[in-house]
């Protein structure tokens, strides 16, 4: 039983999952006329969630992963940097694209995937570091800074995502508190940044 409620947590909780969820409610509470809320969120998903899925199954396709979850480290880190640049060009796309400020809203949130996404690379060089726990707490992060209290309830879902992952062994509990560290931080600089760079546009 807890080996199933673990791969249930780690599913309903997938960074890509997570991506679904995040960017269909910004396309819901960010201002606008509908078809644009609708267009621009289908294009944070489509670089959001498909393109990391897309990018995993070509790799598995080629036999360059020995796994779906890629939990050998060395094996993330070539398709963790086309991820990254695919982040980046979607982050591109939806800050300079109109209709703002939608797009700004949309356009800062693909570029902490980005940022969260360089940042996991670079230490995924060196060390293992969890990837799921910080494709859940950088979306939280960015829904607190954009939506503030209402937000904050969502806090309570890295702890079945952390429970998860350490029951099924994928990570020690020093990889967990580091990808909620990490993705925290650059989550949270990324929107500072970025809101203050946009603001003026």
């Amino acid at each position: 039983m807890k080996e199933k409620l673990a791969h249930f947590f780690s599913l309903l909780l997938h960074p890509s999952a997570v991506a679904i969820y995040l960017f269909s409610l910004a396309g819901f509470l960010t201002p606008g006329a509908p078809s644009a809320r609708l267009l621009w969120s289908l294009v944070g998903i489509f670089f959001s969630a498909l393109v990391p899925g897309l990018v995993v199954l070509a790799f598995l396709k080629a036999k360059l992963l020995s796994d779906p979850d890629i939990t050998n480290r060395l094996e993330r880190i070539r398709p963790y940097i086309l991820i990254t640049l695919l982040y980046f060009l979607g982050a591109f796309i939806l800050l300079y694209l109109p209709p703002k400020p939608l797009n700004r809203v949309l356009g800062i949130l693909m570029s902490c995937y980005a940022t969260v996404t360089l940042t996991g690379t670079v230490i995924t060089y060196f060390w293992k570091i969890s990837m799921h726990l910080s494709g859940l707490v950088g979306p939280i992060t960015a829904s607190i800074f954009f939506w503030k209290l209402p937000a904050v309830p969502s806090l309570i879902a890295i702890l079945p995502l952390a429970w998860a992952r350490l029951h099924l062994k994928k990570h020690n509990i020093w990889q967990i508190l580091a990808g909620i560290l990490m993705s925290s931080l650059v989550t949270f600089l990324t929107c500072y940044l970025l809101s203050g760079i946009f603001s003026y546009q």
